[in-house]
């Protein structure tokens, strides 16, 4: 099955607006992720004039960040494939940045971006080296992109047991992408972070309160399922305290036009 089969752009745009609300208190490595992305533009203080551009902004984890060291600077567009996520959005930043709701992979972009920044929505594209051609084509010389998405050993141990998940790229992969979309002065690093659950439904039930869950539609657990899937998750995978451990295997970079 493609990655254009499995993926289905409503069906991501309705379970991340249903985690909203639950959004900012669960989704800690999407957190860590946005936070790193900021350390790393920290280290790059030449950015040219012009647009600087979030696509999947979300609730606002990387776009807090963007507004507080470019703001007034710079201006600032925040894009995202639900329109639900600009309430929580204009929490962080206010009033003043301008907000799309529009599938960045198909949408058309400004071409006068300083930066172009996404944090963990990359993989939900359905063809994510895309991402790097398109950016590099709406970057200005000198421009940077700035980029989070997750690995091959991402959910590894759930996509294990229930044979179900999306493919992801591995750093090799993203690096050579880059530097064939013409882009130089690349850095790319991997990080990992696990999250332990006591069980199987709270494993689950972190995913649905994350909006992670939007990779196929709703599957109904009967407790039989549960119960089978739960006994192979602890002999595959548990802690020797009976924990159920969840990998986050994220990748994350810059580059410059």
């Amino acid at each position: 099955m493609g990655r254009s089969a499995m993926i289905d752009k409503d069906l991501v745009k309705q379970r991340f607006s249903s985690a909203i609300a639950h959004y900012d208190r669960e989704a800690s490595p999407q957190r860590l992720v946005a936070e790193r992305i900021d350390t790393l533009l920290g280290e790059h203080t030449d950015l040219p004039e012009g647009l600087v551009f979030e696509i999947g902004c979300g609730t606002g984890f990387l776009s807090e960040k963007l507004w507080h060291r470019y703001g007034s600077s710079h201006p600032m567009l925040f894009n995202d494939i639900s329109a639900d996520m600009e309430s929580p959005l204009r929490e962080k930043v206010g009033q003043t940045p301008l907000f799309t709701a529009s599938d960045a992979e198909h949408s058309e972009w400004d071409n006068d971006c300083a930066l172009i920044a996404a944090a963990s929505c990359i993989q939900w594209w359905h063809e994510p080296g895309q991402f790097f051609t398109k950016s590099h084509r709406h970057l200005k010389e000198g421009g940077f992109l700035a980029f989070g998405t997750y690995g091959e050993r991402n959910l590894h141990e759930l996509r294990n047991v229930t044979g179900q998940g999306l493919t992801y790229d591995n750093l090799m992969t993203i690096t050579r992408r880059l530097k064939e979309s013409g882009f130089r002065d690349i850095h790319v690093e991997e990080s990992t972070h696990t999250l332990l659950f006591p069980d199987l439904v709270s494993l689950l039930r972190h995913l649905k309160l994350t909006g992670v869950n939007a990779i196929t539609p709703a599957v109904t657990w009967t407790p039989r399922m549960l119960t089978e899937a739960e006994t192979l998750y602890r002999e595959r995978f548990a802690t020797p305290k009976g924990l159920l451990p969840l990998t986050y295997h994220a990748l994350i970079g810059t580059a410059k036009k």
